[in-house]
């Protein structure tokens, strides 16, 4: 496993771009001075040191914090975004909070789903690894709102709202 002090030998990293530079030529494929890492197919940025691969938002903690934790969250939700600042040590069920709304959903707001049966809006919110239902609405933006209430209440810095704000604070 790389350590800080090998990483900081062979990359420069710039914490607000969240960008390696390869300082040392290790291959012949390599080249002082260019970006290292590549985009992967979930939009990860990966690279590879001294024959193994990983995830630069890892390699990036590592640079700066110099610990490989097991899961580290983007807090903007963008995974080639890996600045310093929007970086965080999380686990599975927190990162789950900050996830995009599923792309399948009946409605463009994360938590919200029309009920065919009740002909209403629902809202429901994961917490605790059990579903809990938030109420039945006639406008899509109440059960919306709903969900933002109850991720603030549950799920705090790591809640992922809809681009709605919480009902009687905007």
């Amino acid at each position: 496993m790389i350590t800080q002090s090998e990483l900081q030998r062979l990359f420069e990293y710039n914490e607000k771009t969240g960008v390696f530079v390869r300082k040392v030529k290790t291959a012949i494929a390599t080249r002082v001075g260019e970006q290292s890492g590549y985009l992967n197919n979930q939009g990860y940025v990966r690279m590879r040191v001294n024959g193994k691969t990983y995830q630069a938002h890892a390699l990036a903690w590592l640079y700066v914090f110099g610990e490989l934790p097991n899961l580290i969250d983007h807090i903007d939700g963008k995974r080639s975004n890996n600045a310093i600042n929007n970086l965080r040590v999380a686990n599975k069920s927190i990162n789950g909070f900050n996830r995009e709304k599923k792309s399948v959903s009946s409605s463009i707001f994360k938590g919200v789903l029309w009920n065919k049966k009740c002909r209403k809006w629902e809202s429901k919110i994961n917490a605790n690894g059990k579903r809990k239902h938030l109420g039945f609405f006639s406008y899509e933006q109440e059960a919306a709102h709903a969900y933002n209430k109850a991720a603030i209440e549950l799920h705090g810095e790591y809640a992922r709202l809809n681009p709605i704000g919480v009902k009687g604070q905007q």
